[in-house]
């Protein structure tokens, strides 16, 4: 059952990639449902029983938040401090599923790496301070291996 878990992950997040990479926008219809499937669904496998698949786990539910809040809290202070805006809301909420899908230990890794990629990518290609890039192209896919390395390692 974790191949089919793993394949449909990973359709949805190269689905975001390739959106965001060419229009600079995560579709809500793509990430949020994300969300409580990975609170319910995040430990690899579907659930033997419905009483299993209501089982949340409850430090997941709390990176969640904490993702949302301190990413949402960056946008504003960017938005605020250089008047335009930074992060999307799409990239929090993309964020905050990879949050109910990665070990919380992990979350701190996948955002790192998703930010140095993203970072690289703009000196390699000499992005000036204006240029637009697209971070959920670079948050979905550490999203999908850090998520399924977890998984297979665990």
């Amino acid at each position: 059952m974790n191949f089919v878990l793993f394949l449909l992950l990973g359709v949805v997040l190269l689905a975001i990639t390739i959106i965001d990479s060419r229009e600079h926008r995560i579709p809500d219809v793509l990430s949020l449902p994300l969300i409580p499937i990975g609170l319910l669904f995040a430990q690899g496998s579907l659930p033997a029983s419905l009483a299993e698949a209501y089982v949340i786990s409850p430090d997941r539910l709390v990176s969640v938040f904490i993702i949302g809040a301190a990413l949402v809290a960056v946008a504003k202070a960017y938005q605020m401090f250089r008047n335009i805006a930074g992060l999307g809301l799409g990239d929090v909420k993309l964020a905050m599923a990879a949050a109910a899908w990665i070990s919380p230990s992990l979350v701190p890794l996948w955002l790192f790496l998703s930010a140095v990629s993203a970072l690289a990518f703009a000196l390699f290609w000499k992005m000036g301070a204006q240029t637009r890039i697209a971070f959920g192209s670079f948050m979905a896919p550490w999203f999908f291996i850090i998520y399924v390395s977890d998984v297979i390692w665990r």
